[in-house]
């Protein structure tokens, strides 16, 4: 039988019809208009809370949910974009919840995409920051930052590497949050990146969120990198909600390219180009972007 776990709003699990464990949390106002957040990749439950106080002034619940792998969430390792959206119908019907808007940043931008595909009539809009579009989109990793583009390279055609590559970072990220926020993400953000990642809120967001993010040490991340690497298994050019997207031209994570692709082949897309934004423009654009998908 699926039961709920409440020790509080932040670390909150649900389980599934095949016994496993999902985690999520909530922030906002809980009568509010739901919006069902999907994480970055790496990536957990505690992202985006940096200003509740948004969420709560726009009367909105948010709900995120972490993926298999990551944080409270067991790992699934068949898992896929497309049967990751059975988990979200799953998850909506115990919360009683009919309808409700998806958005994703970074990583989690597929996987919105994915339910506005597959679900088309439980989703109310879509929003997608600083997404991904599928791997293997013309100049996707031109301009693309180095540790991004070895990833991806690994993904494509040795996959059973990732998970002993990114191991050691997970280790860091999961024992010394600090330092892999001083040293790693100062070397994988470029400067423009950095200005918002040193904020004292910013920083105090991640240094909390790492920990849970690797708390299964790299299978979550590993996985995410594989099913991008893989084919979708649905059509963009299908998607019939209304997706909102949001990307930073000057982003070296997730390049342009990316966004302009995603852009043009979704049928109902309002895009958003940022000329002097970079991956992390969310923390600039929350309240603009949330007023968007709720109003």
């Amino acid at each position: 039988m699926n039961n709920i776990s409440k020790s509080n709003k932040s670390n909150q699990t649900f389980q599934l019809k095949d016994g496993r464990q999902m985690g999520y949390a909530e922030f906002g106002d809980p009568n509010g208009k739901p919006v069902f957040f999907f994480h970055t990749t790496p990536g957990a439950r505690l992202f985006p809370h940096f200003d509740e106080s948004i969420a709560t002034a726009l009367t909105t619940r948010i709900i995120t949910i972490e993926r298999p792998g990551y944080g409270l969430s067991d790992f699934q390792p068949d898992n896929t974009l497309v049967n990751w959206t059975q988990d979200v119908v799953q998850f909506a019907d115990f919360l009683n919840i009919e309808q409700f808007v998806v958005a994703g940043v970074s990583g989690g931008g597929p996987y919105a995409l994915a339910c506005a595909s597959e679900i088309p009539e439980r989703i109310i809009r879509v929003g997608v920051i600083s997404s991904l579009s599928p791997l293997n989109v013309s100049h996707f990793t031109e301009g693309t930052n180095a540790i991004n583009r070895v990833l991806i390279g690994i993904a494509h055609y040795t996959p059973f590497l990732l998970k002993p590559l990114l191991s050691p970072i997970a280790l860091i990220g999961r024992k010394n949050p600090q330092k892999l926020f001083d040293y790693g993400l100062r070397n994988y953000f470029p400067v423009h990146d950095q200005k918002v990642l040193f904020r004292p809120a910013v920083r105090d967001m991640f240094l909390e969120h790492l920990p849970q993010a690797f708390h299964q040490g790299a299978r979550g991340f590993a996985l995410d990198m594989n099913i991008f690497a893989e084919s979708w298994g649905f059509q963009l050019k299908n998607i019939s909600p209304k997706v909102y997207l949001w990307h930073g031209e000057k982003d070296e994570n997730v390049t342009l390219s990316a966004g302009r692709y995603l852009a043009n082949t979704i049928p109902n897309c309002e895009a958003r180009f940022y000329p002097d934004e970079g991956h992390l423009l969310i923390f600039d654009h929350w309240q603009k972007i949330l007023t968007t998908l709720v109003s």
